[in-house]
């Protein structure tokens, strides 16, 4: 059965939008708090006892499998009376924009946009982020409400994204002009920022950030350490989403955190158990961020003797990187050794204790990430000019031995494992022309302007008998779903056809280093088949996230509400992506500067490659 508005209460909210919400254009009103109120609750019913219905179907997941004209009436009815958390609720149901049937469709988005009045914040902002923002086709109805959210200060970024995703700029503003002469001079300097807000470019979910972000909330005195903490652990337990995936006993970590709580005295003492409590969702899109206050000073090494490892097919930390003039070139470490041991002790035991303190207050959603890190940063020191020492395999099989002191502090690595000329590790995208006409494209990070360089690339690049696209090291960033891969599409894909196409063979490199919207963008090639995956598995971090404020307002806390499944049938957190060819990097190609998962890419391209006349 699907969803059916009582005809008097369509009447009258119809009666409500056209008086209110008319009158509300033409004057550049915002609407107040018992409007929005009154129209929320003339769409959800105040019943007990339908609360009670969708709390048990919630709990026991029955909602799930049911078809959706029966569970969308279950959440409307229940939904001013769930003892569920409102905002996990609607993110749910943004699902349903998605569906086949037009008509479930039209349903979940008139639940949506009535959630949009609720009194609570947070099932506001969620109807809008996880929903309404992306409605393709946007009705008058909506772009109204949308420009009165905006003009009161409610998701403004995220609105200015899912209007312009779906070009309906112009008709959006029309809404917005009246506001720009509001008697409320608040009001006004919104309205002009918004309008200048669709100047710019607006970047996927990725990057965007909630307006809660930026703000500096309140120190509440009144609210205790314990309180606030005991919020936070019940509010991750909610809505955080991936307990099952990864194992989690939530309640175990309940039991060791809570009593912790009651022996806070410190700001920050209770930053620090804030963070180590973040850390244990295992999830690096889950950290603290500062409130009224800045987050706590957790010390950590920082310096080192000029030189990084990367962990080789072996499990070995094999060196790929020495500063040029620093502390370790001038004592004879090279690319391409191998640490055995540091300061007498086996290099494997450095590692794990490495691991074991970074994920005490970093979370890490996977193993192979964790390693990555730990493999870079094992040798480093709390207080600078400390002397290491250093035994180390070199290419010739021997043992070598240094002493040197750890004089660097924090700076920039190279991603990948071996320099190429031409290529700049750190553009977010380079390219050109390898030997036996391989083309190369390195995507570094994923960002605005990401299409004109690609157009760029391929155009360059479109005679290569083979093309080789490498991810390795990409931090994220933002792409959108609709422009982001035409260069790679097939032929019979007419999107788009005035922009470069490439439709020869393909590789895609990747490695755990890769993360978050690099894996998301990634995962186009593995649904489309559009390229044979050779390297290692990636980072497996990519989610929808959202901003937690603690009730006593000194710190917030984002964290992931949703998994991300990119352009795959399943979430790409914990698992990643996964190589059709697993390799890794040898410390022998190391020490020749030869890239061993390229040459692998490169050879299997020009197998590909249709034979030369």
């Amino acid at each position: 059965m699907a969803v059916r508005v009582n005809l008097g209460i369509l009447l009258a909210v119809a009666l409500v939008l056209g008086v209110s919400q008319g009158a509300s254009a033409q004057s550049g009103r915002v609407r107040d708090a018992e409007e929005e109120k009154r129209l929320f609750e003339s769409y959800f019913p105040d019943s007990n006892d339908a609360g009670q219905r969708l709390d048990e179907w919630w709990k026991n997941k029955a909602v799930e499998s049911l078809p959706p004209d029966e569970v969308l009436p279950i959440v409307r009815q229940g939904f001013r009376r769930t003892k569920w958390t409102r905002m996990m609720i609607i993110g749910w149901v943004g699902r349903y924009l998605r569906h086949t049937d037009p008509q479930v469709r039209r349903n979940a988005t008139d639940l949506l946009y009535y959630a949009s009045f609720s009194p609570e914040g947070h099932v506001r902002h969620y109807a809008v982020y996880f929903g309404l923002s992306s409605v393709p086709e946007k009705s008058a109805e909506l772009l109204a409400r949308f420009a009165a959210l905006a003009l009161s200060n409610e998701s403004m970024n995220r609105i200015v994204w899912g209007v312009k995703h779906t070009k309906q700029a112009r008709e959006f503003l029309l809404y917005v002009d009246p506001y720009l002469t509001s008697p409320d001079a608040e009001v006004r300097k919104r309205a002009e920022e918004l309008k200048k807000l669709f100047e710019q470019e607006t970047e996927h979910w990725e990057t965007w950030r909630p307006t809660a972000e930026d703000i500096k909330p309140e120190r509440r005195d009144d609210v205790d350490y314990e309180t606030a903490f005991g919020e936070l652990y019940e509010t991750l337990g909610l809505s955080y989403p991936c307990f099952e995936l990864k194992g989690i006993d939530w309640e175990a970590v309940g039991e060791e955190f809570l009593p912790r709580a009651k022996e806070v005295k410190t700001d920050e003492e209770f930053g620090i158990l804030c963070t180590e409590l973040v850390a244990r969702l295992e999830d690096n899109h889950a950290y603290l961020m500062p409130g009224a206050i800045d987050l706590p000073k957790i010390a950590g090494p920082q310096w080192d003797a000029g030189f990084s490892c990367l962990e080789d097919d072996q499990g070995r930390p094999a060196v790929y990187y020495v500063d040029r003039n620093g502390p370790a070139e001038k004592v004879g470490i090279k690319v391409g050794m191998v640490v055995l041991k540091v300061d007498g002790d086996d290099v494997a035991g450095v590692i794990e204790k490495k691991m074991t303190r970074l994920k005490k207050y970093g979370g890490f959603s996977s193993e192979r990430y964790l390693r990555y890190f730990a493999f870079h940063f094992f040798m480093r020191r709390m207080e600078k000019g400390d002397v290491v020492k250093f035994e180390m395999l070199d290419d010739k099989a021997n043992v070598c031995e240094f002493e040197v002191a750890a004089e660097l502090g924090g700076r920039y690595l190279p991603r990948l494992p071996v320099p190429k000329e031409g290529i700049r590790d750190t553009a977010n995208v380079s390219w050109k022309m390898l030997d036996d006409n391989i083309g190369y494209i390195y995507v570094r990070r994923i960002r605005q302007g990401l299409e004109a360089a690609l157009d760029k690339a391929v155009g360059d690049l479109q005679n290569a008998h083979g093309l080789i696209v490498d991810v390795r090291g990409n931090t994220g960033g933002g792409f959108q779903r609709s422009t982001s891969h035409v260069n790679f599409y097939p032929d019979d894909d007419v999107t788009e056809t005035n922009r470069p196409r490439y439709n020869g063979p393909m590789a895609l490199l990747i490695d755990n280093r890769c993360i978050s919207a690099g894996e998301g963008w990634g995962s186009w090639f593995i649904a489309k088949k559009r390229a044979t995956l050779f390297g290692e598995t990636t980072a497996g971090a990519s989610a929808l996230k959202d901003i937690y404020l603690l009730k006593n307002g000194l710190y917030k806390v984002k964290y992931p509400i949703r998994p991300y499944t990119g352009f795959l049938d399943r979430p790409i957190e914990r698992r990643g992506l996964e190589p059709d060819v697993e390799i890794k990097q040898t410390a022998a190609d190391l020490a020749k500067q030869r890239d061993t998962v390229l040459e692998a890419a490169k050879k299997y391209l020009l197998k590909q490659a249709p034979t030369q006349p």
